[in-house]
């Protein structure tokens, strides 16, 4: 009790050195605090982020594996390009799994793959839809549609010609003076390019159509359209799934526009994030960015470069909408513009580039023009819900493939809307996925064997030979797919229209969920009822593949996801590093802080030691000093603290870029405490606080009365 009162008084006595000690020991606690709530705060949200969204709990797949599951991709690689092998029988393992431990929720089958989509661009378009006009002979759109061809072809002969002089900025009387000064010493590819441009503008060409109009669709198809450069390929990720399983199991998970795939139903959704930045029409999808930037991150135009960026990238792809416009809808547009720019010009293009120059006064004026006037007159979407499109992707022996998917609607994961780390899976049907990859089921197999007596080519085939075909079957579906079925079987033999039949009945055809459970999946992803308790479910996930011989890797969350699941240590070890320094930092402060304030009370202590102190009572009395500083102060330093992260909880921590947003799943962090991370704070402070007393308590301590009449 005298050692505390006295340890008390010299706190007070000797204010600067107290203020000094504590305020270094109110900062570390502070920053300790903070950085551990904050290094939990992005590890909760980020295994939200990643387990309801994708990975689940535990993801398991072959030990036959080359390389390592890393469900987001790993350095430039695509998700989906490692070679995981596969699991051959899923239904075998999800029934052995589920009815061995109790700790599992959900099993769901999975595989990543990327897949190339071409949309097709607007001359292929509008090409179809002269198609469809002559077979219904539809005069009215016929001509309308010849027009706007036209005028298409013309801006396809503008652009090839820039392309060929290199620059964008030249008038359209020096192209012509310039073509005529270069077309002679064009190499003979690009001279038949340039000749079935001017064959088509010509009007011979066009009195032909009238005669034989689909032997000059079908040179406007093969010859023209693939003129048009346009970066319409679409690059797709996709996991094929069950469904209606994955949606029942990914909390997160939730349809944006149209519906969702139908229970045991082939089909596709994309993630909302790829429908709106990538199939969405270019300039259409920037203003959409713009207005979300000026509304949600109180950005300006004026004072932020990118996007200014955008407005000038729209300006410069004017004609991105005027090829899209038909002669009808430009008419009719012309006078809107004009009044709104008050502006008197009656050539599109400019309008059009006056209006696109836009600023933070006539933005939102302007934007809801574009979706009042223009929007509805181009093709917004490249692929809209509800359309059948083809994809393509590759086996797993390398050999591409494609079938036909119908858009049922796009899907987003709550509060990772924004996040294109999050949004860059889409969802196709397992069944779909199987034929991409090149599994057949016995089921198909069997159909197989039956397509093959049918054709008259059958011969003994293994399961490899059938396989081996899955290739050629692809290609009947996206047939298909470009043509319709009614074409087919009005010109069809009977052997033929049999084929198409059986796979339209593919197309059709409601799975069971045995049907879809049954065959094979790259890997699965496995959601628990108690996550505390995975690495005990993954150990028995482990016994059991040893005794049912799946041949099972098993990985948790973290290292399936790659970098994004390993960024936690990132964070952790950078946080820890700084933590670090900045206690060394002040160990060295306080002990030289305390053994300046040591030599300065030599008479004191000298008193001390003459009236009987020992020197263990003196080191005693520098500890008991300290630790009442400490305590103090820790205590100050843990309020603060506190306080600070309450603050963060109400207001959140804003994530600038959209890597944050994933990792912070949602626009903003909400940080907390807990008990642990005031506990941690305050031992550790405390040992730090000692730790630098020892030296300056030893130096005290060895204080004699002689020294003391010396010193003074």
């Amino acid at each position: 009790m005298v050692v505390l009162k006295i340890g008390l008084r010299n706190l007070i006595s000797h204010k600067l050195k107290s203020v000094i000690v504590g305020l270094i020991i109110i900062l570390g606690t502070f920053l300790a605090i903070i950085g551990s709530s904050f290094v939990a705060s992005v590890s909760e949200s980020m295994k939200k982020s990643i387990i309801n969204s994708v990975a689940g709990d535990i993801q398991i797949y072959s030990e036959d594996a080359r390389d390592r599951l890393l469900l987001f991709g790993g350095g430039t690689d695509l998700p989906g390009s490692s070679n995981i092998s596969f699991i051959p029988d899923f239904k075998k393992v999800k029934t052995s799994l589920s009815s061995k431990i109790d700790n599992i929720k959900h099993i769901v089958p999975m595989g990543i793959n990327s897949a190339m989509v071409p949309p097709g661009n607007i001359l292929d378009i509008r090409l179809e839809e002269l198609r469809n006009a002559v077979k219904e002979n539809d005069g009215a759109r016929i001509k309308a549609l010849k027009d706007h061809i036209a005028s298409i072809i013309n801006s396809v002969k503008r652009d090839f010609w820039k392309t060929i002089i290199g620059t964008e900025d030249i008038a359209e009387d020096e192209i012509n003076a310039r073509i005529k000064q270069i077309e002679p010493h064009l190499p003979d590819e690009l001279k038949t390019k340039s000749h079935n441009i001017e064959r088509a503008l010509s009007e011979e060409f066009w009195f032909e159509f009238d005669k034989e109009p689909f032997e000059s669709l079908e040179f406007l198809e093969n010859k023209v359209a693939p003129l048009i450069w346009e970066d319409t390929m679409l690059i797709l990720t996709y996991i094929g799934t069950i469904p209606d399983e994955f949606q029942e199991a990914f909390d997160l998970f939730e349809i944006v526009k149209g519906n969702p795939i139908p229970e045991g139903k082939r089909g596709f959704l994309f993630n909302d994030w790829v429908y709106e930045n990538q199939v969405k029409h270019k300039i259409a999808s920037r203003l959409d960015q713009i207005k979300r930037a000026i509304e949600e991150d109180n950005k300006t135009i004026g004072s932020d470069r990118e996007l200014q960026s955008k407005i000038r990238f729209n300006i410069k792809e004017v004609r991105e909408i005027a090829h899209q416009m038909g002669s009808i809808s430009i008419k009719e547009l012309t006078p809107h513009l004009q009044k709104l720019l008050k502006n008197d010009e009656n050539d599109i293009i400019g309008l059009l580039k006056d209006f696109l120059k836009m600023n933070d006064e006539n933005f939102m004026e302007r934007y809801a023009f574009f979706y009042d006037h223009i929007a509805h007159e181009i093709i917004l979407y490249k692929i809209k819900i509800g359309d059948v499109f083809p994809i393509t992707s590759f086996t797993k022996t390398g050999s591409s493939s494609s079938v036909n998917m119908k858009v049922y609607g796009t899907f987003s994961f709550k509060s990772l809307e924004k996040s294109p780390l999050a949004g860059n899976f889409n969802l196709m049907d397992i069944m779909s996925f199987r034929d991409l990859y090149g599994f057949m089921t016995p089921e198909q197999i069997e159909e197989a064997v039956h397509l093959e007596k049918e054709m008259g080519i059958f011969k003994e085939l293994g399961r490899d030979d059938i396989e081996a075909l899955l290739g050629e079957q692809l290609w009947v579906e996206e047939e298909i797919g470009d043509i319709g079925f009614d074409e087919i079987f009005s010109d069809e033999s009977s052997e033929d229209l049999d084929r198409y039949e059986m796979r339209r009945r593919i197309f059709d055809k409601t799975y069971t969920k045995d049907e879809m459970e049954n065959g094979a999946c790259l890997n699965a992803a496995i959601l628990l009822k108690d996550p505390a308790e995975i690495l005990k479910t993954m150990e028995e996930i482990r016994k059991i593949s040893r005794e049912d011989s799946f041949n099972l890797k098993v990985t948790g969350w973290q290292k399936a996801s790659g970098r994004f699941g390993q960024f936690i240590f990132v964070v952790k070890a950078i946080l820890y590093a700084a933590l670090f320094f900045i206690f060394i930092v002040a160990i060295v402060i306080m002990m030289n802080s305390m053994v300046m304030a040591a030599m300065g009370r030599v008479k004191e202590i000298g008193t001390m030691r003459a009236i009987g102190a020992q020197k263990r009572y003196v080191f005693m009395l520098f500890l008991v000093e300290t630790l009442i500083l400490s305590i103090i102060s820790v205590f100050i330093g843990s309020v603060s603290g506190i306080i600070c992260v309450q603050v963060f909880n109400r207001i959140g921590i804003p994530a600038f870029s959209d890597f944050f947003y994933f990792l912070f799943a949602g626009p903003r962090l909400y940080a907390f405490v807990k008990a642990g991370h005031i506990i941690s704070a305050f031992a550790l402070m405390i040992i730090i606080s000692i730790v630098a007393t020892l030296y300056p308590a030893y130096i005290a301590a060895k204080v004699t009365p002689i020294e003391a009449i010396e010193k003074e």
